[in-house]
């Protein structure tokens, strides 16, 4: 007979089990809960909490190179902070070309960093948007009114829209950018804008005359103004052989949007200038060098004189020229020249001249314009080394004819620099009609190859 108080080991065995996992429970409660607490007393204790304001705005400036995402507890601190708002680049392309809001937003961003804080703006119009943008100019007009907004506090501007867009900075008085030390500016042309000047404006895509927001600019060290083409080079070719034909036969070309009119900058502020792609006469540049003290670089184009006269007395005058900063220049005298890129024609009776004032010449590029009319013997001179002696690289788009006195010059210069000597490389822009010829005349120099000398050939289309 079975005593009723007696327990199956079953029965015991399933409640020991219980027992035993409210046990297991209640530690585990017991450790999440510790954790909790560590965890409450790590962030109390984060190094973040003890550091003061303006240590963390430095670590805001920091970061701001990458995305960040910023707790809200730091929100307030990130917008009283105006150095992470001073600076934007707003490209505009056939997917971003909401100007109107893009402009608001940009509104917006700007207005964080203050009424005083330094700015830096970038913008361009880039891609098939920029032809757009060219042809509809009002597209992007509302952006620069904008800038125009903020010019009391501008340091560095650089814009990349069509010259009518630019137009209103042209207007602005003279007191306009106090602030401001570096302006780049790059109208985008169509193929029209290189024929006629730009209607409503006589000066086409020019720095006008006239324009005075720049001359009381306290700043100011760096001004650019460097159009883009939006063109085959082929185009651009036939332009500028047409407007230097015009040139070369007096005709007035005062009006042409290649060549410029003078005009007036802070000359005595800069250390760079660069209008490579703005003509003015040789007798121009000379007299705006000699109120630039602090000039380091110097990229322009210079208009050709109808006579060899003009050319000898500027190049008088650049004696006179003290730049002691200069650091990058297409001709002065007592300074060491090492790469020339003409971007104008250099008229046959200049050529020699201009080479025999650029003996330190290492690299010599000559692709936009033509060098068919330079005389012959104007390589043969080269070859022997009487000209450009320090010469090693060329970039020159030569043609058929030029071929046998080019060939003639690079192997007159592999031959005395000997084996093992210092190669001079030519390099050659060929047009496709004119490979076949140019390559046989290449042939003639395979033999300098096992001294690693040797003339690379760069076809166009």
């Amino acid at each position: 007979m079975l005593n009723s108080a007696y327990t199956a080991p079953e029965d015991a065995l399933s409640r020991r089990s219980e027992m035993q996992t409210q046990l297991l429970d209640a530690e585990r409660a017991e450790r999440d809960e510790l954790e909790r607490k560590v965890s409450d007393l790590q962030v109390e204790l984060a190094p973040h909490r003890r550091l003061p304001p303006e240590l963390l705005a430095e670590i805001f400036l920091f970061c701001t190179a990458e995305t960040v995402s910023l707790p809200p507890s730091w929100r307030e601190l990130a917008l009283r902070s105006p150095e992470l708002w001073g600076n934007i680049a707003v490209v505009f392309t056939e997917d971003r070309c909401n100007v109107e809001r893009i402009t608001t937003i940009s509104a917006q961003w700007l207005s964080r960093a203050g009424d005083t804080y330094p700015l830096c703006i970038t913008a361009e119009c880039t891609g098939v948007y920029a032809t757009t943008a060219c042809q509809n100019p009002e597209l992007v007009a509302s952006f620069v009114p904008m800038i125009i907004s903020h010019s009391h506090h501008l340091r560095s501007l650089d814009l990349g829209f069509p010259i009518a867009a630019l137009l209103p900075l042209f207007v602005l008085p003279s007191d306009a950018f106090p602030c401001l030390e570096k302006m780049s500016l790059r109208p985008l042309l169509l193929l029209d804008d290189m024929v006629t000047p730009e209607a409503g404006s006589s000066l086409g895509w020019h720095w006008p005359s006239t324009a005075v927001a720049l001359d009381s600019a306290p700043r100011i060290q760096e001004v650019t103004f460097s159009p883009s083409p939006l063109f085959k080079l082929a185009e651009l070719e036939n332009i500028s052989a047409n407007v230097m034909e015009q040139a070369m036969t007096n005709v007035d070309v005062g009006s042409h949007p290649f060549f410029a009119p003078e005009f007036s900058l802070p000359w005595t502020k800069l250390s760079i200038i660069a209008f490579p792609f703005t003509a003015l006469a040789a007798k121009a540049w000379c007299s705006i060098l000699i109120q630039c003290p602090k000039l380091q670089r110097f990229e322009v184009a210079i208009k050709p004189s109808t006579n060899a006269d003009p050319f000898i007395h500027s190049v008088g005058e650049l004696e006179q020229i003290q730049l002691d900063h200069l650091t990058y220049l297409s001709r002065r005298s007592n300074f060491v020249l090492e790469t020339f890129i003409p971007v104008i024609p250099i008229p046959a009776d200049d050529v020699e001249r201009v080479f025999e004032h650029l003996p330190d010449l290492k690299t010599l590029i000559i692709l936009a314009i033509s060098t068919e009319h330079f005389p012959s013997s104007i390589w043969e001179r080269v070859g022997r080394a009487e000209l450009l002696p320090q010469l090693e690289a060329m970039l020159i788009r030569p043609t058929p004819t030029q071929a046998p006195f080019l060939v003639d010059m690079i192997a007159a210069r592999w031959e005395a620099s000997g084996a093992g000597g210092g190669p001079m490389l030519g390099f050659c822009d060929v047009r496709p009609a004119h490979l076949e010829a140019i390559t046989t005349e290449l042939r003639r120099l395979e033999k300098y190859a096992d001294r690693g000398q040797s003339v690379e050939v760069l076809t166009i289309c």
